[in-house]
């Protein structure tokens, strides 16, 4: 017998069935929406990219407004926009500053010579680089190498801006480790903006910035925070005759704070050799070569813990030097009603000249070696076939430290009166103050061999490198005897010291040179 259906067991198939097409209906809105916000995100961020790269290409379809003033004079940025042809080819790269911003660099290429004339970097006129320099001393604590160079290099730039503020978002960091423990300090100062950065960002969750004050908000805002934090740049400079042995550690310290793959950390190093020890034998012949050169320090350990090679640091050329040199050929210019006085070819009554006093407590420590060629010199001098010469050996004005904080008026006067200076390393470190400090007088200058000599200097170019106490003597018998072969390689030398190795371009190329070459250029 067969019972038809109750109309309880009808209905509720009906709503079973609409059930399913409601379930059905929702997950099909629930796709849409999905489809239709993945699509929208897919949009912005098309025009978001074809933003970027419209301002790229041409940066001012979109202009920024920048409060910062330049240094730069208006005139000159006018002449940078003027349709004018430019005597060089420019080769554009990007070179990334502060929080990773991109700016235009053009290296000047001269189309006479064919070499990159070093880095000359074209920006934004309301764009300045600032620059905290660790430790940031005051004027009268800011002594050698430090003001010569870092804080001189900061005044007379026109790319860079000092700042006293390590928080600054927008700064990159100067270290001068021959003043400061690497360690104890900068790791420190790091973790502090570091920390400061994630203090900023979730205040500003807390403000609303990020939408509303409702909990949502704020800790969406506080798990963002962390991701909101940006590394910086950070040079260590080591002006040290020694390097500093603490370096890597620092650098390893900076790398786990920043949790970054990409380093930020950069070092430039006046140490370019290691196990120098230049000695010379009782009565050794004048022909015996100069040897213990040592070994070319190797750079494969820093290069885990550093942003490309290490820099190899050279001294620049003193502002203070130049503005002596200044005055007294003013003075010079004004006696003899002269307009024009050249600096190479002005008229200099004396020879040769080397800047050391062989009986100084020094001597027989780390200075054996000049001692020596000192010694050699004076008994060339007083040889027969050269009592027309003037060839003097010894000290002008203050030497050391006082003579490194302030320039010495009679050694400026010494630099202008000799034709030839004659420069020498120490026995266990290369380079000092006395190579470009010659070069800016406009004298020839002949060196002993340096591993690498400066950039842009190079041996019977710029300067007479000799190998041998029979090179120098032969050299300086030479070049007194052609005058015209000494002024021009004089005049190469003054030119490159004065147009690459003024602290502003000293600095300017340790931040915007070349990190993946030890000299900073783009060749």
């Amino acid at each position: 017998m067969i019972f038809p259906r109750s109309r309880y067991t009808l209905s509720t198939a009906h709503e079973g069935h609409q059930a399913k097409r409601n379930l059905k209906r929702r997950r099909f809105q629930t796709i849409s929406n999905s489809v239709f916000f993945v699509l929208l995100i897919a949009f912005l961020l098309y025009f978001h990219a074809l933003y970027r790269t419209i301002t790229k290409i041409t940066p001012n379809t979109f202009p920024v407004s920048n409060p910062r003033q330049s240094k730069r004079d208006p005139k000159v940025n006018q002449q940078q926009t003027s349709d004018e042809p430019s005597k060089s080819v420019l080769v554009t790269e990007v070179v990334k500053v502060a929080n990773n911003t991109e700016i235009s660099a053009n290296f000047a290429l001269s189309t006479e010579e064919g070499n990159r004339d070093g880095v000359r970097i074209e920006v934004p006129s309301t764009f300045l680089q600032k620059v905290y320099v660790i430790p940031d001393l005051p004027p009268s604590k800011a002594t050698g190498e430090y003001n010569h160079f870092l804080v001189d290099g900061l005044k007379r730039s026109s790319l860079l801006e000092r700042t006293s503020d390590p928080y600054d978002r927008e700064s990159i960091w100067l270290v001068d480790l021959t003043k400061i423990a690497c360690n104890k300090v900068v790791g420190k100062l790091v973790q502090d903006r570091w920390d400061h950065m994630l203090n900023e960002s979730t205040a500003a969750g807390d403000s609303g910035t990020f939408g509303g004050n409702d909990g949502e908000n704020i800790e969406k805002k506080m798990a963002e925070a962390p991701e909101r934090r940006t590394p910086w740049k950070i040079f260590f400079i080591d002006f040290g005759d020694d390097n500093y042995r603490g370096s890597s550690l620092c650098a390893i310290h900076i790398n786990t704070i920043f949790n970054s793959k990409e380093k930020y950390v950069h070092i430039a190093s006046r140490k370019t050799m290691l196990l120098r020890d230049i000695h010379h034998e009782k009565g050794e012949n004048d022909e015996v070569p100069f040897n213990s050169y040592g070994k070319k320090r190797k750079t494969y350990g820093l290069d885990k813990n550093f942003n490309g090679t290490m820099r190899i640091l050279r001294y620049g050329v003193r502002s203070d030097l130049v503005n002596s040199i200044k005055e007294i050929i003013d003075e010079k210019k004004t006696a003899k009603s002269e307009e024009n006085l050249d600096i190479v070819m002005m008229r200099r009554p004396k020879d040769v000249i080397h800047f050391w006093n062989h009986d100084s407590a020094q001597a027989k420590g780390t200075a054996s070696h000049r001692t020596f060629i000192t010694k050699r010199l004076n008994a060339f001098g007083r040889m027969k076939k050269n009592a027309h010469r003037t060839i003097f050996t010894g000290l002008v004005g203050e030497a050391r430290m006082q003579g490194r904080q302030t320039v010495q008026r009679p050694y400026a006067e010494a630099l202008l009166e000799y034709k030839i200076v004659v420069v020498c390393q120490r026995d266990r470190w290369e380079d000092h103050y006395r190579l470009m400090e010659a070069l800016a007088a406009g004298a020839l200058v002949m060196t002993d061999p340096m591993h690498p000599l400066p950039y842009g200097i190079n041996d019977k170019e710029q300067v007479i490198v000799y190998g041998s106490f029979k090179e120098l003597k032969q050299n300086i018998i030479f070049y007194l005897q052609n005058p015209a072969k000494r002024l021009k390689i004089a005049r190469s030398g003054h030119e490159v010291a004065m147009k690459k190795h003024r602290s502003d371009q000293w600095l300017e190329r340790i931040i915007y040179g070349n990190w993946s070459a030890s000299n900073g250029a783009y060749e």
